[in-house]
């Protein structure tokens, strides 16, 4: 469900943590609930800020610009070490979870320093992640506020493993200099890059391109990466049976494009101004659900769909 503006605030009775979230945060939900009610019977002070809105209750700020509403409380960093007890519950063990995390990397993961750091609101990707990466590091950065209820918009991030990074950087250099998919895929979307276009923004944009080194692994890699791919920027449709992926960046679309044709997957392949949708439909779909680690499908609402 998408986030809600200004308007909704007003019902304030009506806010609660999103579910899935009170389930596991429960007394520290009602806390932060209560806090929220009582700053909202008081007169805020407005500050106009560009397109946005800030509402100034004291330990309660709201921002807004009447579509997404961002709420920031006094002490909210208190939930973080509620969640860090995450760390505790079972973890999932696989040989391919640096693959998967290449998934994230090419779209909601980030690269800073010597940490990799993702920014949700989903409690299933904090738990999941967590229990494969056994992350320590958790910040709550605000809430969001949507038509199911309020969601932590929660950054977690762990330390690089700089050996293994360092080693699929060289894998993917190697890949995209002698792989005659890459220039297939170039010429597939139609686009005007040459394969040393690559590199010419490579610090920029590496963590997205380091995807290349999966040319040279296995089917098994290729699945823990899509399922990767898929639970940080995918949309899986339910009514048509196709996986559809959103790509801004045009260099990951023929990455993309040169990895699934590796594989046996022929994606449709569609323009929409400046992005790239691959689609992946019913019968090929069915096969990429097989070469899916199974141990990596725990905690998946996507897969599961």
């Amino acid at each position: 469900m998408g986030n809600l503006g200004i308007d909704g605030l007003w019902h304030k009775d009506a806010i609660n943590c999103a579910e899935e979230w009170r389930s596991y945060l429960s007394e520290s939900c009602d806390d932060l609930i209560t806090k929220l009610r009582q700053a909202l019977m008081q007169v805020p002070r407005v500050i106009s800020r560009g397109k946005r809105t800030l509402f100034d209750y004291g330990d309660v700020k709201i921002s807004t610009d009447g579509k997404v509403t961002i709420l920031k409380v006094k002490g909210q960093n208190e939930l973080a070490t509620k969640l860090k007890k995450l760390k505790g519950t079972a973890n999932i063990s696989s040989d391919f979870k640096y693959s998967y995390l290449l998934g994230w990397l090419a779209s909601d993961a980030y690269i800073e320093d010597i940490y990799v750091k993702v920014g949700t609101t989903q409690f299933w990707q904090l738990s999941k992640l967590t229990k494969l990466f056994n992350l320590i590091n958790i910040r709550i950065k605000g809430f969001s506020l949507t038509k199911k209820g309020l969601k932590p918009i929660v950054e977690i991030y762990w330390r690089l493993d700089t050996s293994w990074w360092n080693v699929t950087v060289r894998e993917a250099v190697s890949a995209l200099n002698s792989n005659p998919l890459i220039q297939r895929a170039i010429s597939a979307i139609n686009s005007r890059l040459d394969v040393s276009n690559f590199l010419s923004d490579w610090n920029r944009r590496a963590r997205r391109y380091v995807s290349a080194s999966l040319l040279n692994k296995s089917e098994r890699d290729f699945g823990a990466f899509m399922l990767g791919l898929i639970e940080g920027d995918g949309h899986v449709n339910e009514k048509y049976s196709y996986v559809s992926i959103t790509i801004g960046d045009e260099k990951l679309a023929i990455i993309l494009v040169a990895l699934m044709w590796k594989f046996g997957f022929t994606p449709r392949i569609y323009r929409r101004r400046r992005y790239y949708l691959l689609n992946i439909y019913k019968r090929q779909l069915r096969k990429l659900v097989t070469i899916i680690p199974p141990e990596l499908l725990t905690d998946s609402p996507k897969a599961e769909n």
